[in-house]
């Protein structure tokens, strides 16, 4: 417990050294996942192989990871920020996954970000079992339909549209010393 408030508490000072640093050049902006497109397009990327598991032992779950696009495009300070899974067993091994996935990818800026400022983001990844049948050639609309609300419903509990203020109080309370 004390080793996880200390990995914390840097994590925080960190962070808001990062983001004060830039602040005042007005170059670091906190962009939620919905607005990413706007600053940042990830770069062909080939992400790792999927965890396996059994077929009797499907989690699912969503992960939030937030971390910071740098103006050359890379990555850094990657943090799960909110986990949901069916399966404690199955939680560190995706999140894991999910935390090497980020760090490995690479973004070009908008055009709309010529100066390409950095920015402290997050996304949601899903993982879901399938509500079609196995070996169904080709799902019909219904089956179809199903299955994205399903997913939707997954990854609704990882999303965070406040994602700016919760990072703004995580600095606030870093800053006044303060236990997050």
């Amino acid at each position: 417990m004390k080793q996880t408030l200390i990995a914390c508490l840097a994590f925080l000072a960190t962070l808001g050294a990062c983001l004060s640093a830039h602040a005042a050049d007005g170059q670091v902006r906190v962009v939620p996942d919905s607005q990413l497109q706007q600053w940042w397009h990830l770069a062909q990327s080939e992400d790792p192989p999927l965890p396996s598991f059994s077929p009797d032992h499907l989690p699912e779950g969503c992960v939030a990871i937030a971390f910071m696009i740098h103006s050359d495009g890379t990555v850094s300070n990657e943090r799960v920020w909110r986990s949901v899974w069916s399966d404690f067993q199955s939680k560190n091994q995706y999140n894991n996954y999910y935390l090497r996935v980020v760090h490995q990818r690479r973004f070009t800026p908008a055009a709309t970000n010529e100066a390409h400022d950095p920015v402290y983001t997050y996304q949601v990844f899903t993982w879901t079992s399938s509500l079609v049948p196995f070996g169904t050639p080709k799902p019909n609309h219904s089956d179809q339909l199903r299955v994205r609300q399903h997913e939707d419903a997954v990854k609704a509990k990882c999303e965070m549209t406040d994602f700016p203020q919760q990072v703004q109080a995580m600095i606030n309370s870093a800053q006044a010393g303060k236990k997050p």
